[in-house]
């Protein structure tokens, strides 16, 4: 009886040892999971809601883009901000019914207005968006239009790439106007394209960069392209398109130009690696040849440059860390576009990516971010970006001197 017992005991001992042993596992993968989530230091700034959307069955929102108005009237929101983002069910809406809302801000960021829908195509999912206010106040938005229901023919799903136009300051807009038919998207085999970065005027012509499929099999290979227009965004041209090196595909890409140096430079993300880097590109002649294709060891994408009053030069991200996403930043300095590229190599090598916001979605892949940056005060810029796992298009006002 008194081996029986013993046995027992023993028995015992070792499924509690077994239980203990899976406990620690389990804490332990937490830890790993949740540690650097914990540990990301955020720049200190005022945090404002900008919408959660206008319709509760709707809560997907998501590609937020913010620009400051310049209109030539005061009466049609001058000075005033202006954030459009995406809206539908799900990334992309199930019914094939995407739309892009809007929304104004009268006080710098701090609080918005109801928002407001933009364009809608009922039966088609409005999507991707770049978004300019062009030198005479003409707002412009760019987007993709996307056949839900043909999703698994991506050459039939992705039906048309255009714009709108607002004369108003966003109080109305122009009939949708398609770009992806002009002879210069043909002859490069550019089928689809998307909006995406923020534009830059050099003298008095607009530059902007957006992104489309190559291949007529719409894989993952992608490939952004440069559009330029001389009449305030009432037509556009395809200048060139941005290759990286061989089987390596760029989509969302943003850029900056510095006119002392006539040069614009930028960073792209890269659409069919796993993980994602970025890369640094530049040109010397506005954009009709790239050189410098660098990766960068940095995992992230979404880039969205700004020049500081300082002269630095601040690229907000979306970072990938082991196992969170996050808006990341990192600065360059004032004088980055004046030296040699080895110079400028140096710099990029040597990046230090800080966390401007933590986000309520977790994961090591999408669905937050998208970031947009715009100057407030003259201070302090407005980040705007989106977080799935808090529900809504959210912002974040900071103060230069803290970045």
């Amino acid at each position: 009886m008194k081996f029986k017992i013993n046995e027992h005991m023993d028995r015992l001992k070792v499924a509690v040892i077994l239980i203990l042993m899976v406990v620690l596992a389990g804490i332990s993968y937490i830890l790993s999971q949740y540690y650097e989530f914990w540990c990301l230091n955020e720049v200190e700034g005022e945090e404002i809601l900008v919408s959660k959307g206008y319709d509760g069955d709707r809560g997907y929102n998501a590609f937020p883009k913010v620009v400051r108005i310049h209109s030539t009237d005061s009466e049609y929101h001058n000075d005033e901000l202006l954030a459009v983002w995406y809206n539908g069910d799900s990334h992309v809406d199930s019914n094939s019914d995407g739309v892009i809302l809007g929304s104004y801000s009268q006080n710098n960021g701090s609080s918005w207005g109801t928002p407001f829908l933009i364009y809608d195509d009922p039966s088609l999912d409005c999507r991707n968006i770049g978004l300019i206010c062009a030198q005479n106040g003409s707002l412009i938005v760019f987007f993709a239009k996307v056949d839900v229901s043909k999703i698994e023919n991506k050459v039939e799903a992705w039906t048309d790439f255009g714009y709108i136009i607002s004369y108003n300051g966003g109080e109305s807009w122009t009939t949708f106007r398609s770009i992806i038919n002009q002879e210069q998207f043909e002859s490069m085999s550019i089928i689809t394209g998307n909006g995406y970065g923020d534009p830059v005027c050099i003298e008095n012509e607009i530059y902007v960069l957006c992104y489309g499929y190559p291949q007529t099999t719409l894989d993952e290979t992608h490939v952004a392209f440069l559009l330029t227009s001389n009449d305030n965004g009432e037509t556009w041209i395809l200048k060139s398109n941005l290759s990286l090196s061989m089987g390596i595909s760029t989509s969302e890409a943003d850029f900056w130009y510095n006119s002392t140096q006539d040069l614009l430079f930028g960073f792209s993300r890269t659409q069919n690696t796993d993980p994602r880097y970025l890369y640094y590109f530049d040109s010397t002649d506005r954009g009709t040849s790239w050189l410098h294709l660098k990766q960068l060891n940095i995992q992230g994408d979404c880039p969205d440059i700004f020049q500081l009053l300082d002269g630095r030069y601040l690229v907000v991200i979306r970072a990938y860390g082991k196992q969170n996403v996050y808006v990341g930043y990192f600065t360059l300095p004032s004088n980055f576009a004046g030296i040699s590229f080895e110079d400028k190599e140096n710099i990029l090598e040597n990046i230090e990516i800080k966390c401007l916001k933590r986000t309520t979605f977790r994961s090591s892949h999408g669905n937050v971010a998208y970031p947009s940056i715009a100057s407030i005060d003259g201070e302090k810029i407005l980040v705007v970006y989106y977080d799935i796992g808090a529900g809504g298009v959210f912002g974040k006002i900071v103060s230069e001197n803290a970045l």
